[in-house]
């Protein structure tokens, strides 16, 4: 008994104790916790921080209340801090402009087929709906069935060949042939881009079509009709050149009715074949589009702070960092996730409120030269925020002697910063090396000057750049990008950082000295595939016919071909071009090493040249 007791009860106190002491220890731990993160709120960039991230500003998507109260925030922040408006004109914070947000549907919208004597109109959000980047407008004419719309010659297969299409509306099926089918297909990596809308209305373009018919693959037995084509979905951006309508198989079953076939039967044909069906139909269409772009009023908010050196102060050391985020799951976002709030803490909550820390440093410092600090708006849709400062600076842009760029600086792991730009002036190596031997982080150079963030405006403007970043995450473009997810000790130290690199930039007698990076080698494989590179840099905030260029990348195809800044590109290959998508969908079909004609407007002049494709990999930032 005594045993007993002194054995298996005694162990089962201390086991009991162990427990008792773990709960505690575990409560120990999340006090700790509480008592770190109340430390950290106490800093006013961390209060900055909860502010932006928070659920009050929806995700500061452009052109929603989120972000004029964001605006109107960082605006008084400045003010407080005591920096000067940066826009003199008015004596504003503000510069504004205006970009589109989407596309609405304006009554008037109709639809009416004759198929043989056979007439029948539908309606509009029932049995079809025009595509976000339809053109507007009245049309007619012949419809001519061409399946998938695809003209793929390596895969042996092309809807158009033989077919006398120009001037009339083709009917393409969704997708691509044998779509459902598992396994092996002629298709390979090339079936994502076949089946691309934007794709099917570039080749029908090319082709010379009036306009397109796209239906639904028909499935055998099914019941309920599938659902037309959010507008919303469309992003409505880019206006096609030809009317582009998402139609029910009803519509395309009338349209088919004169040539003795159903859609069933037609796209049976096709799968059992793997061999184009496409003939002229005995079937007219009359259509009228009616959309209208929604246009939104954004602003950059930017503040100065005047140099004291009364020669060095004419020189202005640019510090950015966008503000804007994608709202409720817009352009960007990752498919599931559209209506959901995306806080964007890290992107890039983090990197303004950098900003206005770097504010309140340097304000009580004081430099040497003149400091902008500027928040862009509209970089999560093209970098239109500061492709538009750029181009209306508040001061000279002769006088820009660097540019440094803030995004996504708050989820450091492992001490690590990645600073890009470290060889577009030759000093720089040298001072952010001689920096970080003070910061002490496992810091990670990268050349170029370019990149999927604002400080390309500037690069693409010969204004040498430096672009930090603390690295890329699962939470990127999700509703799980929050504050609670912030490294607030690795984030101070990328401040401390930025701050350090600022003003060593600024102890410099002679300005940075531009230098053009080479684009580097592309890799041989690549998880995803290889797609064709043309090393072209566009100017998102142009709104002329086409593709215009702030630049190209030094040493790439397009620099080779004589292609340069300024240049708008109207024609790829077979392709001709109206906007960005209409050349990121010309390019996919072409593949790397191939000989392609661009033809492009330089002076109001058409200018030719041949270019051999490069390759890229195929990824996320």
């Amino acid at each position: 008994k005594e045993s007993h007791k002194h054995g298996k009860h005694h162990h089962h106190y201390r086991r009991y104790k162990h427990s008792k002491g773990s709960h505690k220890h575990g409560q120990g731990k999340k006090e700790k916790k509480q008592k770190q993160w109340s430390l950290w709120l106490r800093k006013r960039w961390v209060q900055d921080l909860v502010f932006l991230a928070s659920p009050f500003l929806e995700g500061r998507d452009s052109g929603t209340r989120g972000i004029k109260i964001a605006s109107r925030y960082l605006a008084e922040r400045f003010k407080k801090i005591g920096l000067k408006p940066a826009f003199k004109k008015n004596h504003s914070f503000y510069q504004f402009f205006t970009t589109t947000m989407g596309v609405e549907l304006m009554a008037g919208n109709r639809l009416s087929t004759t198929a043989g004597k056979k007439k029948h109109r539908w309606k509009v959000k029932t049995d079809f709906i025009p595509f976000g980047y339809s053109s507007s407008g009245s049309f007619q004419g012949k419809v001519v069935f061409a399946g998938y719309g695809i003209s793929a010659p390596a895969q042996g297969y092309d809807d158009y060949k033989s077919l006398d299409v120009k001037g009339k509306f083709v009917l393409l099926f969704r997708y691509t042939p044998l779509w459902t089918k598992k396994g092996k297909h002629p298709w390979k990596h090339r079936r994502d881009l076949y089946a691309a809308f934007r794709y099917k209305v570039l080749n029908a373009r090319a082709h010379g079509v009036k306009g397109v018919l796209i239906v639904d693959l028909p499935q055998k037995g099914k019941r309920k009709a599938g659902k037309l084509v959010p507008l919303k979905s469309n992003r409505g951006l880019s206006d096609a050149g030809i009317p582009v309508i998402h139609i029910r198989s009803s519509v395309a079953n009338h349209l088919l009715a004169g040539s003795k076939t159903t859609l069933l039967q037609r796209w049976q044909q096709i799968e059992k074949t793997t061999k184009p069906n496409s003939e002229e139909l005995n079937a007219r269409i009359s259509i009228q589009v009616k959309l209208q772009k929604r246009q939104v009023r954004v602003c950059n908010v930017a503040a100065i702070l005047p140099g004291r050196d009364k020669k060095l102060s004419k020189q202005v050391i640019v510090i950015g960092a966008h503000y804007d985020h994608l709202g409720y799951g817009s352009v960007g976002a990752f498919p599931g996730n559209y209506g959901k709030i995306h806080p964007g803490a890290d992107d890039n909550a983090s990197g303004t409120v950098a900003l206005l820390s770097l504010a309140r440093r340097l304000k009580k410092r004081g430099t040497r030269r003149t400091i902008v600090l500027v928040a862009f708006a509209g970089e999560e849709r093209g970098l239109l925020g500061s492709a538009h400062f750029v181009k209306y600076s508040p001061v000279a842009r002769k006088d820009i002697a660097v540019m440094l760029n803030l995004d996504m600086i708050g989820r450091m792991r492992k001490n690590r910063l990645v600073v890009q730009g470290s060889a577009t002036a030759p000093l720089f190596g040298s001072i952010l090396r001689e920096v970080n031997r003070k910061v002490g982080l496992n810091m990670k150079l990268g050349p170029s000057g370019y990149g999927p963030s604002d400080h390309t405006s500037f690069y693409a403007r010969k204004i040498p750049v430096l672009f930090f970043f603390t690295g890329a995450h699962t939470e990127y473009h999700r509703p799980t990008d929050t504050v609670d997810r912030i490294n607030f000790p690795g984030m101070e130290k990328a401040i401390v950082f930025v701050e350090k690199t600022t003003l060593a930039l600024d102890q410099l007698d002679k300005r940075p000295t531009y230098r053009k990076v080479l684009s580097p080698l592309p890799r041989r494989k690549a998880r995803g595939g290889m797609r064709s590179y043309l090393g072209t840099i566009p100017d998102y905030g142009s709104k002329v016919q086409g593709v215009k260029l702030t630049g190209v990348r030094s040493g790439g195809p397009a620099d080779k071909a004589g292609i340069k800044g300024e240049d708008i590109i109207i024609q790829i290959g077979r392709f001709p071009i109206r906007n960005l998508y209409d050349m990121v969908f010309a390019l996919r079909d072409y593949l790397p090493g191939e000989k392609v004609k661009i033809v492009v407007i330089r002076k109001k002049k058409q200018v030719t040249r041949q270019a051999i494709l490069g390759t890229r990999q195929s990824n996320r930032r």
